[in-house]
């Protein structure tokens, strides 16, 4: 479906739909609507440059949507659906659905690339140091990074290469790392990541 076709289908359901509520007031329930809308892409969705929310950190997911909402981050349809909170309530509220959501993920029997990738994911690049070993963010509150257990391959591939080819971020962490990996690493540790 064509972009303006999803940011005008977006823009209809929102209007359509009843105002969420009341400061102060937060029941999770009250948001599941709206975060079902999100699922249509990012859960439902087959589009593999698109990342699977389920069971994601909602605290990740807060920081990285007031991103697109002050322009550090640039998407067409994420910047309308981040204008269309009526609150930080209820971006809290449609974080907090996600994270409590079971990831949905198919596994493969793990093979010498799936230990390869581990290896690095753990030792040569040390990225379980923020991430955590079990891929679920460590155990460091202090720390706002994303699950990245279970994640779409071809998303966290692209988000490497991304970073890799970076200019002028290298007061970035994942910059830094990203910088030391081939192609053939990345691939190596996404497939690992999206088989946890």
């Amino acid at each position: 479906m064509p972009i303006k076709s999803i940011i005008t289908l977006f823009s209809i359901v929102m209007l359509a739909a009843p105002a969420v509520v009341y400061a102060g007031d937060f029941s999770q329930s009250k948001y599941e609507d709206k975060a079902k809308l999100c699922e249509i892409c990012h859960d439902s969705g087959s589009d593999p440059y698109v990342p699977r929310l389920a069971g994601q950190s909602a605290k990740y997911l807060i920081k990285q949507l007031n991103r697109y909402k002050e322009g550090e981050r640039e998407s067409a349809i994420m910047t309308t659906i981040v204008n269309s909170f009526q609150s930080d309530l209820e971006m809290k509220g449609v974080a907090e659905y996600f994270s409590k959501q079971p990831s949905a993920k198919q596994k493969q029997a793990p093979d010498e690339a799936f230990y390869d990738g581990k290896h690095m994911f753990e030792q040569t690049y040390a990225c379980a140091g923020c991430h955590g070993f079990d891929g679920k963010g460590g155990t460091d509150q202090a720390l706002v990074v994303p699950v990245l257990a279970g994640q779409k391959k071809t998303y966290l591939v692209q988000r490497l290469t991304s970073f890799r080819e970076a200019e002028h971020d290298d007061m970035n962490p994942m910059t830094r790392v990203a910088k030391k990996l081939s192609d053939d690493n990345i691939s190596l540790v996404a497939d690992y990541l999206s088989n946890m």
